[in-house]
């Protein structure tokens, strides 16, 4: 129906009908109560994560089924013990003591409450993409958008470190 030009996703989508600029990629992070003795180590396996007492967002999250995903290629199943949905409720169960929680970094912020720990032996991202239909592309807006777009996420990958 055409209602929108342009879109954020929060992964890279797997059809050729878009054009696509790749915004980002950060890791997904655990994170527990900043008193946690939890937050003592300086890194968890995925292993080790799906022995702790974990808070997951609903099935329906992309950070979820990410996760899910890595862990399933590793043989891992995650059981968590609290579900709940959106970040703020996970983060404030999580600042209560309840349990462990996973976000992307990207998304973690500052909350003096909450340490984050990287999660080691695999590398689970989140992407974040542009994305216009190609057959939508060619308008002088939408092709100037995406091409500043581009330059812009180019240089920002340049200056992060290797």
């Amino acid at each position: 129906s055409y209602e929108a030009d342009v879109g954020v996703l929060g992964e890279i989508p797997g059809t050729r009908d878009f054009n696509v600029v790749k915004l980002s990629s950060t890791p997904i992070i655990a994170f527990a109560a900043a008193d946690s003795p939890f937050t003592k180590r300086p890194s968890i396996s995925l292993k080790e994560l799906a022995r702790e007492p974990l808070v997951l967002r609903e099935k329906g999250s992309k950070t979820r089924q990410k996760l899910e995903e890595v862990a399933a290629e590793a043989g891992i199943t995650f059981r968590p013990a609290i579900e709940a949905e959106g970040r703020e409720a996970i983060r404030e169960i999580v600042a209560g003591g309840a349990g462990v929680g996973v976000v992307s970094e990207a998304e973690f912020g500052h909350d003096e409450r909450l340490r984050k720990i990287p999660i080691s032996g695999c590398e689970p991202h989140m992407d974040e993409a542009l994305i216009c239909l190609k057959e939508r592309s060619k308008g002088k807006l939408v092709s100037a958008f995406m091409e500043l777009a581009g330059e812009i996420a180019a240089e920002k990958k340049s200056r992060e470190p290797a």
